[in-house]
């Protein structure tokens, strides 16, 4: 069994407030499930909380162009006094006086992608862009939208600055124009000059609860690390009886993978030196290359294996805990 140790990127904050607003209702969000509409992929409002007395809706998620999808959601001030949005939206553009939404973003979890929103060539957001001073008055409501490269799953989760994010977020079709609220700059990607879009990769890392093994995922590859304690006796290469169960769960990722080349490389610790440690890296990593060929049930997969000895720790050699981290053979393979 894994257990997640950080999902890099994929992580929210949520302010509870206090201040300036209704006393009651605690810190708690609110949260709608997502619905499907009549029509295929509508979404029915979403709503959560940025503090106590604002409340977030998330009116739209539609695909208004092939390239392009925009969110629209409004804030409302359910509080007794002005609210100003200030910060908690968006970030200010460095050396301007404004401010926008590029700090939002959608998380293609499918494909491990996280979506900014696409900016122009002149530099500014393809999003709501407001003053420093918005205040939304008490009972009022303010729109906001942002637009950005349109993400390859048919479903998403909407980060949003200082709300828990809004999950499995299915994206409409209703396309565009973009038409901005009242009293903001129109900002439509169809007729603006765009930059390059700002779409990162998310790197996930979690280890498993018994120490035998750690994975690091992105949006292009698979990387286990094996821990060569558990396959291995002290200073062997023989798998040991546990290996078999841990080297299924491999082979079986791999089955489920487009990959057609599997790296086998094999580490040790800096203890002793790499003239016995790389010959033993790499007669470990061969046995493991010669177990996952057996195990592995899908044809044309093709193995490269290495001995490293010392090379390439990921941990300090600092401590025992440590060490064995180091001690490994890795698995590298395509998602």
């Amino acid at each position: 069994m894994l257990a997640c140790a950080a999902a890099a990127i994929l992580v929210a904050g949520c302010s509870s407030g206090g201040e300036n607003g209704n006393s009651g209702g605690g810190g708690d969000a609110g949260v709608a499930t997502p619905k499907q509409g009549a029509a295929a992929g509508a979404l029915e409002t979403q709503w959560m909380q940025v503090r106590n007395w604002v409340r977030v809706d998330l009116l739209s998620l539609d695909r208004t162009s092939p390239n392009v999808v925009t969110a629209r959601f409004k804030l409302t001030n359910t509080g007794n006094v002005a609210y100003s949005v200030g910060d908690d939206l968006g970030i200010t553009g460095a050396g301007v006086n404004y401010r926008d939404l590029r700090g939002i973003s959608l998380v293609d979890a499918k494909a491990h992608k996280r979506h900014y929103p696409l900016m122009g060539a002149d530099e500014k957001c393809v999003c709501s862009i407001y003053d420093d001073d918005v205040t939304i008055e008490p009972g009022k409501s303010q729109e906001f939208f942002a637009s950005f490269p349109a993400p390859s799953s048919p479903a998403v989760t909407l980060f949003v600055s200082n709300t828990p994010p809004f999950q499995a977020i299915p994206i409409g079709d209703k396309e565009g124009p973009v038409t901005p609220p009242p009293g903001q700059e129109a900002r439509d990607a169809s007729k603006l000059q765009l930059g390059d879009p700002r779409v990162l990769p998310i790197v996930g890392f979690a280890e498993a609860i018994d120490g035998s093994k750690e994975e690091v995922e992105d949006d292009k590859q698979v990387e286990v690390r094996l821990s060569a304690d558990v396959l291995f006796a002290l200073n062997k290469a023989d798998l040991s009886p546990k290996a078999q169960t841990v080297l299924k769960d491999v082979a079986a990722r791999i089955d489920a993978s487009k990959a057609t080349t599997v790296k086998v490389d094999g580490y040790t610790d800096s203890s002793g030196n790499d003239a016995i440690n790389i010959p033993l890296s790499k007669r470990r990593a061969e046995a493991v290359r010669n177990a996952l060929s057996e195990l592995v049930t899908k044809s044309g997969v093709n193995y490269t294996v290495a001995g490293h000895g010392s090379a390439d720790p990921v941990a300090s050699n600092d401590t025992e805990e440590n060490r064995k981290r180091n001690r490994r053979v890795t698995v590298t393979f395509a998602r």
